[in-house]
């Protein structure tokens, strides 16, 4: 015979049943659906690793191939990008690596149907950017869709005691009965960074004249998420926002971020070859009457004080750029003798920062003179 909600509970506690183990068998439900939706994550991402890991590190591989970052940054950039692919790829059919994991879950006869209901509407995950309106406990807090205002409760796997009160949460949010949680891991920005960063994320959004939010989210997550991990980028070396102090300087530069595109050259190394060359004309004001010269041995400096893969040889770079051999050796000497500290530190410096445009400036004491190239690390 059933239970009367209004009826007295069967445990003999004299409360009707709706307000004794009635809350109770439902707290106990969704503790139970919430531990399946966990497992679920961690399968999700064990198949998306069997079935698709290589083609997921080679996306991902070539989205931070060009950027400086040190450990922690690539291996978080790295997961999150991997998630991304697991809701975005389209790999078979037309099918995500998500719908292929439910239409997989669905032959299983052992999983809970409102446990598999939850889990379908998984497929519809995109990106999320919100900003955090309240932190009601340590596993609990509320955010607020930075596009739409939408609230949502968050319940997270484990306690994050660095995230901040109207501070800025970017991950995959996907729903668990009547809240929220975030897919394995997101990343979370203090409050005091949320205004610079929304101004950021707008423009970017009114830039690209995406019509709907969720594909904008969707389709330029990788850029956004480098953007908000390291700061503004430059997508191309804007020779005009140095200034010279001769021609012959910019002349020089700018000889050799073209013969660096046309060998198809790796876009950091011309942002540092000219970061050096900068500097060095400011340290030493050199006579230049053939800009060809030190083109080519600043070309040699780069591929020689610099921790990428040498690609040529002295003499290959004589005639590459049409100068003696003799000549740009000499001008390469006198590189590396005004920047002999920079080329002691640069290993250090790439790897752990500060960026390598912070240095120049510090070097010149100068002031909104050189603008960041270099990708900034937070």
């Amino acid at each position: 015979m059933g239970i009367s909600r209004n009826g007295p509970c069967f445990c003999g506690s004299g409360e009707k049943y709706k307000k004794c183990c009635m809350k109770k068998n439902v707290v106990s439900l969704d503790s139970i659906r919430d531990g399946e939706l966990n497992q679920f994550q961690y399968e999700l991402l064990e198949f998306a690793m069997n079935h698709y890991g290589e083609e997921l590190s080679e996306i991902t591989e070539d989205i931070i191939s060009d950027q400086f970052l040190d450990g922690d940054e690539e291996e978080l950039i790295t997961f999150l990008l991997t998630v991304w692919g697991v809701f975005s790829f389209t790999i078979d059919d037309g099918q995500t690596i998500i719908d292929q994991f439910i239409t997989q879950k669905k032959n299983e006869k052992s999983i809970r149907m409102s446990s598999l209901t939850q889990l379908t509407d998984w497929k519809n995950t995109f990106p999320s950017l919100c900003e955090v309106t309240r932190i009601i406990n340590e596993r609990e807090i509320e955010v607020k869709d930075i596009f739409t205002n939408e609230k949502r409760n968050v319940k997270l796997i484990e306690k994050d005691d660095t995230i901040q009160k109207d501070g800025l949460i970017i991950g995959f949010l996907v729903p668990y009965g009547k809240y929220y949680s975030y897919f394995t891991i997101f990343l979370d920005f203090p409050a005091d960074e949320t205004p610079d960063i929304l101004a950021e994320i707008y423009e970017l959004y009114e830039q690209a004249e995406y019509d709907d939010y969720s594909i904008f989210m969707r389709d330029l997550f990788p850029a956004i998420l480098m953007k908000m991990v390291l700061g503004e980028v430059e997508e191309e070396l804007s020779m005009e926002q140095l200034r010279w102090d001769n021609p012959k300087y910019e002349e020089t530069a700018l000889l050799f971020q073209k013969m660096m595109e046309e060998e198809e050259l790796p876009e950091q190394i011309a942002h540092i070859g000219v970061m050096f060359w900068y500097l060095y004309c400011k340290r030493e004001s050199p006579s230049i009457r053939k800009p060809e010269i030190y083109a080519a041995a600043l070309h040699y400096f780069v591929d020689m004080n610099t921790p990428f893969p040498s690609f040529y040889t002295d003499t290959e770079l004589s005639d590459l750029y049409g100068v003696r051999l003799a000549a740009m050796l000499t001008a390469y000497r006198g590189l590396e003798d005004s920047l002999a500290d920079e080329i002691q530190e640069m290993d250090h410096l790439l790897e752990y920062g500060p960026p390598l445009h912070d240095i120049v400036e510090g070097a010149l004491h100068l002031e909104n003179n050189l603008l960041p190239f270099i990708p900034r690390k937070k």
